[in-house]
Parts: structure tokens; sequence; C-alpha cells
């Protein structure tokens, strides 16, 4: 039986974004019923290509469809312009119950979670950035971009908004996908490095420099996790040092260490060295060298 809308329940920070669009319910050839997006057109609704942003609607104007029965439900349009991410996870609930290892991924995403229409399946949805490569792995999909269906019927404890989680979604995609996470060689400088105290000299003088001593001084409390701490330490050095070998003698100099930095986390890496690998690796602006 499909679960009804129940639109208090939507995420908070989208409702105010126009990409919905109502859909109904279609047959597919194995049985089960397809949820098609469509458009309002001249007072009917039709099918839509959902990468047609004029049809995309308000959430009111398209929950007002579905209370009038006229759509069977709504949803949202992903895209990179959005930056959200949903988890899709089909057949996960066995008597309302989360299984125990998708409870894992919902623990560890912390973002907004929902049953989804089925009343089977699950959706999680958090604001970062995929890696590239497969998208799909048993009864999980990492969705980005296209349509996902909502029903605003939250799982307890499940937060009102998307939240950033960058480190989490790199951590679950890993699991989900082993053999597509590659560790980005980073390309070091030609020239001399700079010695470690001007490379913290240089990163204090900035705008972000109080930020840096709070982490070198152990104080991650603004942080959802230790892990984002963590990579945040990191990508900060990395403005003004993109040699790994460098960086990791700056993080360990810090009190953020902790024993997990030495636990292994793939091929000849240590956690610590593949988290300041993903700094290096996402790329981004750096500090130029003083001549």
């Amino acid at each position: 039986m499909a679960v009804t809308l129940n639109v208090s329940g939507l995420p908070e920070d989208l409702r105010g974004q126009r990409r919905y669009l109502p859909f109904l319910f279609h047959p597919r050839g194995n049985g089960r019923l397809g949820k098609v997006p469509h458009a309002m057109v001249q007072g009917r609704l039709i099918p839509a290509d959902v990468r047609e942003r004029q049809r995309w609607l308000g959430l009111t104007d398209a929950a007002t469809l579905v209370a009038d029965g006229r759509a069977d439900g709504l949803g949202l349009v992903l895209g990179p312009d959005l930056g959200v991410v949903a988890a899709d996870l089909d057949g996960v609930l066995r008597g309302g119950a989360v299984l125990p290892w998708v409870q894992g991924i919902v623990d560890e995403l912390r973002g907004y979670a929902e049953v989804s229409v089925s009343g089977m399946g699950l959706h999680i949805l958090i604001r970062g950035q995929l890696p590239p490569g497969r998208r799909r792995a048993g009864g999980l999909e990492l969705l980005d971009a296209g349509f996902i269906a909502l029903t605003g019927h939250r799982l307890p404890g499940s937060l009102a908004v998307v939240p950033h989680r960058q480190v989490a979604l790199e951590a679950v995609y890993s699991r989900a996908f082993p053999s597509e996470v590659l560790v980005a060689q980073p390309t070091l400088l030609a020239s001399l490095p700079l010695a470690d105290n001007e490379v913290l000299a240089r990163l204090r003088a900035l705008k972000n420099g109080p930020k840096l001593a709070r982490l070198l001084a152990g104080d991650s409390d603004t942080y959802p996790s230790p892990s984002e701490a963590d990579f945040a330490l990191a990508r900060l050095l990395r403005f003004s040092t993109q040699d790994p070998d460098q960086i990791e003698r700056l993080m360990r100099a810090s009190a953020l260490g902790r024993a997990r930095w030495d636990r292994p986390a793939g091929p000849g890496l240590t956690y610590l060295q593949r988290t300041i690998h993903r700094a290096l690796a996402l790329g981004g602006p750096t500090l130029p060298r003083t001549p």
C-alpha cells in the first residue's frame, strides 16, 4: 500500500525550492508501479522531462495537485545546482523495523531519512558530492540527478533538514563500491617546500586563521564528527602546502590526533593518509607562493 504524502514532514530547508513535480503511478512490465513525473500543461497533467526547468513547481502547487486527487504523489528534481544526494534503499523495512545493515547507513549519514512511497524502503537525503563511478549496489542506489519521490514520513530521530555530510558520504560510497575508489596521486610542487612553521604562519594570517588555530588545538566541537574535523584540517593545510607528508606531519603535531589515524584504510594507507589524499584530490584554489 502506498504511503500518503505528509507535506509538513518534508525537509524544511527544501520547501522553498521551485523544483517539485507531481507523479502518477504507471504499471511496469515487471508488475510493479512506476512513478512517472508529470507537468501541468494547459490545465492538464502530461508526462514530464525532469530536465525542463520551466515545468518545475513550487511545493505548494505540487502538493495541491496531490491533495486534489489529480496526482498520486510528488518528488524533488535533483541536480548539481542543488547539491543534494539521495540514498535510495529498496525493501529494507521488515514489520516497520529497519534492517540492521541499513540502520548502520542511516546512523552514519545522519541526514533527513523517510519511508519511501512503497512503505518498504527508505530515502536518505544529505548534501555532498558523489565520487565518479557506479551508483547502484544491491539494494542501495545513490542519486545526485533525476527525480526522487518524497513522502515526508520521517524516521524517528531523523533530521528535519538536509545536512552536509561529505565525509560520511565518501565512507559509505567506498564500502558500497570498493573497486571504484581510487586514491588520486597529488601533484607535488616542483619548487622547494615551505618550512612547517612558514606553512602555519601563512595560514594563520588569513581569514580562516582562527578556525585553523582551533583545530590545531583539538577543538572539534563545531563539526558533526571527528572525521569531519580531520578532513577540515587537511583541507585548510592543503591551501598552503600540497605535500602529503608535510600535511601529515602538521596534523600529527595537532591535538586532534587519535588512534584511528593509524588504522589501515586501503592498500598501503592509514586512515589519516587516506583523509589527506582525499583532501588533495578534491582540488581547489591554493595560496600563491611568495617570491
